[in-house]
């Protein structure tokens, strides 16, 4: 049969049976994100060390290959709500391409949200000069207000709401509780602000 030539981490093994193995991560957002991944792992039966390093998206973990795979170990990170897979040291320009394509996907919804915030921001004017061009607009602000924000709140934003519940169910807090439950809120004020007045104008 044919044989399938691991990665080199995944080959380093002590005579004890235990492996070392490095692990590319994506979705980590903060130092919080690296310490949720870090506990997930210590979960596992059979892993002696895991050591999340935030700055390089890299998780370096020692396991017992008689309890654990590389696969229940990618799992496990997964379950906690990151994405993860083998760093294989052969393919340098692979990581930096992956690395290259997240940034331009933040930079993509970064520009997104900017476009679908931007009317809103011009809004905040009407309140100190009534005669700003577009005035007529005022009557229908809420409305328009409520479109543009709620794909930057649940779309563009998911990925906090998706980090926050990781951190949950770790029992802890990140930067992503933070923004998710501030960011809620704003929102939620907002709407019952804009349903209210709604009401007693009808």
């Amino acid at each position: 049969g044919e044989t399938k030539i691991q990665p080199p981490e995944t080959l380093a093994m002590n005579s004890q049976g235990e492996k070392t193995v490095t692990l590319s991560i994506d979705g980590m957002h903060c130092a919080s994100c690296a310490g949720i991944i870090e506990r997930s792992l210590k979960k596992l039966a059979g892993v002696e060390n895991a050591n999340v390093n935030f700055a390089g998206q890299k998780a370096r973990v020692i396991y017992d290959s008689a309890k654990n795979s590389v696969d229940d170990l990618i799992k496990a990170i997964e379950k906690a709500g990151y994405g993860a897979n083998v760093y294989d040291t052969s393919k340098p320009e692979a990581e930096r391409e992956k690395r290259e394509k997240e940034i331009r996907d933040y930079f993509k919804m970064f520009v997104g949200s900017l476009i679908l915030s931007t009317p809103m921001l011009y809004f905040m004017f009407f309140d100190f000069f009534r005669r700003w061009p577009f005035s007529s607009i005022i009557p229908y602000m809420g409305i328009i207000s409520l479109i543009l924000a709620t794909p930057v709140q649940f779309i563009f934003g998911a990925g906090f709401y998706r980090g926050m519940w990781s951190s949950l169910r770790m029992k802890t807090f990140n930067m992503d509780s933070l923004i998710a439950i501030g960011t809620t809120t704003a929102y939620a004020y907002s709407l019952w602000q804009f349903i209210s007045y709604s009401i007693n104008e009808w």
